[in-house]
């Protein structure tokens, strides 16, 4: 199994930088264990090196095709408390999850939505640069037209 590095900012996500001092993490969650010939891989989180000014990460990831991930990001609530036992986290999941397969690189570029049955069933041979497929809808706040011919349309995302 390959190792590959996947980067990005995760104040893209946030909107708004989460202050070093509240000691923010980012971490990717495997979505499921798999089974692999004779060995079971467990589902491991792996957490990123971030830049706590910037927001810049980088994080080494399983790469296969099968292995989605989801970013989670956690932070203290009250970070002037001293007594570790008493610390509260924050979290914030990614609503969607990306798959690095083959090679990784920017998180922007690794994929959205997840597979459907709906697209495996329409999309059984890969088109060269493969990511993945999603269903056309309105942007998100955006009220779905009734009259609008393209919703509902499956698209390949390359």
């Amino acid at each position: 199994m390959a190792a590959v590095t996947v980067t990005g900012n995760a104040w893209d996500h946030t909107g708004s930088p989460i202050p070093a001092a509240n000691r923010p993490e980012l971490w990717f969650r495997p979505l499921a264990n798999e089974v692999t010939g004779d060995a079971l891989l467990a589902g491991v989180e792996a957490k990123a090196t971030m830049n706590l000014t910037t927001g810049a990460f980088t994080v080494q990831l399983i790469a296969e095709p099968w292995i989605r991930y989801r970013p989670v990001l956690r932070w203290l609530i009250n970070p002037l408390e001293s007594n570790t036992e008493m610390w509260a986290w924050g979290y914030a999941e990614w609503d969607w999850t990306f798959n690095p397969f083959p090679d990784g690189g920017p998180i922007g570029e690794l994929g959205g939505p997840d597979l459907s049955i709906f697209s495996v069933l329409v999309g059984l041979t890969y088109p060269p640069g493969y990511r993945g497929w999603w269903l056309y809808s309105p942007a998100e706040g955006e009220e779905m037209p009734l009259d609008d011919p393209d919703i509902g349309d499956l698209r390949i995302v390359s």
